[in-house]
């Protein structure tokens, strides 16, 4: 904590405020290749866009251009252009699926674990498929997620803590910055300025933007949302009738909030409302 950070985007109650973006985040490089880098080795021809690697946010990307002066999108340019960046993301989760299905015996026992295996087989399974390629297995934390909303405190609690474990200690977070909504990377506002602001899906992309550039951002987007469905998940076990289920959601507020800068103002707020009630 110790450092000073504006409010995130949020809604439901939480903080709403943002700061203005001023540069974006993602490492870049002159152009992409198939050598094999710190992303993971590549297979030539793989028709994946976006290359498999546990720490997402370190990919390197091309080079674009970003702007001083920024300025918000027409609603339904970004709506297309948000739209077209989903439909991108989602069809590499189905290719990566597609390939390690065919070609990982591993990948199709974890499979089989994450829809037959017990309860405790089934969240290490999936922790194993996100911590793999966190943007590529987007479904199994939603599925991590789906297990975390169960009425059985225990299985419940168990896949919280899961994924508590992949946000705070793991790499699916950045360690030094908090997630940006998709309306707000300023280079895709750089990107859409001026006449870019009538593109419609189908039409090349303009500015040197890339389709790694759209993959990158839908996700960042993504799991800046779904992280917010977590808080809420964690602050309704706060408000357990079980003291054991209070306990342990102040004790994952706090190692998320104590590990990474996303969302720590809601989670502040989460940790001290808690405590007030502890010492009430």
């Amino acid at each position: 904590m110790g450092r000073k950070r504006k409010a995130s985007d949020m809604s439901n109650g939480f903080s709403d405020k943002s700061p203005k973006p001023k540069g974006d985040h993602f490492h870049t490089k002159k152009g992409l290749d198939s050598k094999p880098t710190k992303t993971g080795k590549q297979q030539k021809g793989t028709p994946l866009i976006f290359k498999p690697r546990p720490d997402w946010h370190a990919v390197e990307v091309p080079s674009v251009p970003v702007s001083a002066s920024l300025h918000p999108l027409p609603d339904q340019t970004l709506k297309s252009i948000q739209e077209y960046a989903i439909s991108l993301l989602e069809a590499d989760n189905v290719t990566y699926s597609t390939s390690q299905n065919s070609s990982s015996s591993s990948h199709k026992f974890l499979g089989t674990i994450t829809t037959s295996g017990t309860w405790e087989d089934k969240v290490s399974a999936l922790t194993l498929l996100v911590q793999e390629s966190p943007l590529h297995n987007t479904k199994a934390l939603e599925n991590l997620l789906g297990l975390a909303k169960k009425r059985s405190r225990n299985q419940a609690l168990l896949a919280i803590q899961a994924i508590k474990d992949l946000f705070a200690q793991g790499v699916v977070l950045p360690p030094d910055r908090k997630l940006r909504p998709f309306g707000r990377q300023p280079a895709l506002l750089t990107a859409f300025q001026g006449k870019a602001t009538t593109w419609q899906a189908g039409e090349p992309l303009p500015n040197g933007l890339e389709k790694v550039h759209l993959i990158y951002w839908a996700y960042e987007d993504w799991l800046k949302k779904t992280y917010f469905t977590l808080l809420t998940i964690i602050e309704s076990w706060g408000n357990d009738e079980v003291e054991f289920s209070r306990k342990r959601a102040i004790t994952i507020v706090y190692e998320l909030l104590k590990e990474k800068p996303e969302q720590e103002e809601n989670l502040l707020r989460l940790l001290v409302n808690k405590l007030v009630r502890i010492l009430q």
